[in-house]
């Protein structure tokens, strides 16, 4: 009943054999696996400073200060960053920028997993709905463990809704939650043709290509993705290189019912694609209220941070909505469009410590010079406490002949360190 992921109170040094968490976490056994997220740059096709350990000791609450310490069986290799930055004078006073820390494995009495972990046509789950509309399938999943499931050469995800023809939107409500997939081939959650799901406080695990992955198939405004942590998501190695293809740890081709608290950490690509919620302009305000910090979305330790897809099919005077955003240690950029066919309002969104904060590039009619960003509560940050001179230094983008991102291809180069808005 307890939390299943968290994040550091304190930064953890490479070499320290204890974390220090928020919250009480005195529930997690001794001897499970913990996962650590990187707070650095990634390094692609399949390099981040993710770490996992073992706890040796039952952890130890402090209620004073609502932290719990966890002992570690080895030190660890790199330094994991939590803290307070900003100057203390703008719309965020103090943004707290941690990495979090989840329980992986030997939580659950319940697991499905590939008989030999080696095997990588593993096994994978489907949850269905017929061609005809005649039967549609639905599955509520709590405390599972989903271990080296999906099909590798197949590119088939661990978990599948699959809903066809005039099953479409009319299949019952799922849910799955406080699950943990780990190590999936090819995907953890893929829905295409889905509605009525929902995806709550689930760990994701050393995941090949996406974590979530919600089709253009599926119904609009159906689907919420809330609270989830995506611990390393990696580009798949049989992943074409003649051609860039998007894959993010959330990548949502219709805009979500909720998308909220969700933390996208250590992405050799992106954090989040989204097709973006279109809203009619309005530079004066919003109706949206403020924002807890654990309702933002969040991107650490990505190539991109969020990238939003074209919002319109056709041009459009319609605004596409980024709300509730956090990008820091992009690699790339933190926020980027490209070919965007809708003007842009961004609200509560946090930048730091990015190559390049904000990237927006659109498509107009030839002498059309109307389109608008309309910007509300936004703060970027160059270079704070986060970053250290040693590391992170060089960026990591896709270019043209460059499509994994291996090296350093943004317009900048590495003529700058750090770009706030391009």
């Amino acid at each position: 009943t307890g939390p299943v992921w968290t994040k550091l109170a304190a930064t953890a040094s490479a070499g320290s054999a204890t974390l220090v968490v928020r919250g009480d976490v005195s529930e997690w056994p001794q001897g499970a696996e913990v996962g650590v997220s990187s707070t650095e740059y990634p390094q692609p096709p399949d390099l981040t400073e993710t770490e996992v350990r073992k706890l040796v000791n039952a952890p130890s609450y402090d209620a004073a200060t609502n932290t719990t310490t966890l002992e570690l069986d080895s030190a660890l290799g790199y330094r994991h960053f939590s803290g307070d930055v900003g100057s203390g004078d703008g719309h965020w006073p103090l943004a707290r920028l941690a990495a979090s820390v989840a329980l992986l494995a030997g939580r659950s009495n319940i697991a499905f997993r590939t008989a030999r972990f080696e095997d990588v046509h593993g096994g994978g789950i489907v949850i269905g709905g017929s061609e005809d509309g005649a039967w549609s399938g639905s599955a509520n999943f709590t405390d599972v463990e989903f271990i080296s499931l999906g099909k590798f050469y197949y590119q088939a995800p661990a978990l599948y809704f699959l809903m066809l023809g005039k099953s479409v939107g009319r299949e019952p409500a799922s849910r799955v939650e406080r699950c943990l997939f780990s190590f999936s081939q090819s995907g953890a959650i893929e829905a295409k043709g889905a509605s009525s799901l929902q995806i709550v406080n689930n760990v994701f695990h050393r995941t090949y290509r996406t974590a979530v992955w919600i089709t253009k198939e599926s119904v609009p405004y159906s689907i919420s993705v809330r609270a989830n942590l995506a611990l390393e998501t990696l580009r798949h190695p049989r992943e074409s290189t003649a051609w860039v293809r998007h894959f993010a740890s959330f990548l949502l081709e219709v805009p979500p019912l909720y998308l909220s608290g969700n933390v996208a950490a250590g992405s050799t690509d992106t954090g989040f694609v989204l097709r973006p919620v279109l809203e009619d302009c309005n530079a004066g305000g919003t109706s949206a209220s403020a924002l807890e910090e654990e309702e933002l979305n969040e991107a650490v330790g990505c190539l991109t941070g969020f990238f939003l897809l074209r919002a319109c099919k056709d041009l459009c005077n319609s605004c596409a909505v980024l709300h509730g955003a956090a990008a820091w240690k992009s690699s790339h950029a933190g926020v980027i469009t490209a070919d965007q066919s809708a003007n842009i309002r961004m609200h509560a969104v946090m930048l730091s410590d990015n190559h390049i904060g904000v990237s927006l590039g659109f498509h107009r009619s030839a002498g059309d010079l109307l389109h608008r960003v309309i910007g509300r509560n936004i703060t970027v940050f160059g270079s704070t406490d986060a970053s250290t001179c040693s590391a992170s230094i060089d960026c990591r983008a896709l270019g043209q002949t460059d499509k994994v991102g291996e090296t350093c291809n943004s317009v900048i180069g590495s003529a700058f360190r750090r770009v706030g808005i391009l």
